[in-house]
């Protein structure tokens, strides 16, 4: 008990014990203050994201509705003449807004490619009746973003940004698609991710596989995929 202790023990059991305290005080504060730190680190950087997605959302938003506006022409798209002309306006149009645009894509509404420009930029053997995406678009007449895809073209990772073609009585009778390499389109806004040393920034598609990375710490791979991908999938 304390009471036997002589004076001289009491101070100090009482120092010790006065100094315990303030050691197990000032550890709590600071973990505390570093959790804090740490904490608002991550709310920093969930902010950038969500600002960079809102820039990619805008990009594919705007391409989406150039799509919409080329593709009222209808049945004069399948001639080949403006089909030519008026994917080399699509191409110029989002070439000064900084968008890569690779080519473009008309499908008919059996899925078969009609027209093509540049020519095997995608679907090499002219036949999309199997791409989900097409399907998709085809029977619910509603714009689509799709995964992943390749092009013998360009080694860059793509994408197929699609619209519906509509006759005169509003029917679907085909698919406008333009093929966008997203990692040069998106360089500048991942080119914002101010995140540190060893920070960076990934768009990954519904598959989880990366198609865009602000500073790549390893040279990317075509299929290449996050640690997690189901998780960045839901």
């Amino acid at each position: 008990p304390l009471v036997k202790l002589s004076l001289r023990n009491r101070i100090g059991v009482l120092v010790l014990g006065g100094l315990a305290a303030s050691l197990i005080l000032f550890s709590v504060l600071s973990m505390q203050e570093v959790n804090d730190t740490v904490q608002s680190m991550f709310d920093e950087r969930l902010a950038t994201a969500r600002m960079m997605a809102r820039q990619v959302d805008d990009t594919l938003t705007y391409v989406t509705a150039q799509l919409q506006s080329t593709a009222t022409d209808g049945d004069t798209l399948f001639t080949e003449g403006q089909f030519r002309a008026e994917a080399n306006v699509l191409r110029d149009t989002f070439a000064k807004s900084g968008i890569y645009l690779i080519g473009t894509v008309l499908i008919d509404k059996n899925g078969k490619v009609m027209r093509m420009e540049p020519k095997g930029v995608v679907f090499a053997d002219s036949d999309a009746s199997d791409d989900r995406d097409i399907q998709q678009v085809l029977k619910t007449g509603v714009s689509s973003v799709s995964d992943q895809v390749s092009g013998p073209l360009s080694k860059e990772p793509l994408i197929l940004i699609s619209v519906p073609v509509h006759d005169n009585e509003g029917h679907v009778i085909g698919v406008l698609s333009s093929v966008v390499d997203v990692a040069g389109s998106s360089k500048d806004t991942l080119g914002q991710a101010l995140i540190g040393q060893t920070g960076y920034a990934e768009i990954v598609d519904g598959n989880g596989s990366v198609i865009a990375r602000s500073t790549p710490l390893t040279p990317h791979t075509e299929g290449e995929t996050r640690d997690n991908p189901v998780h960045f999938a839901d």
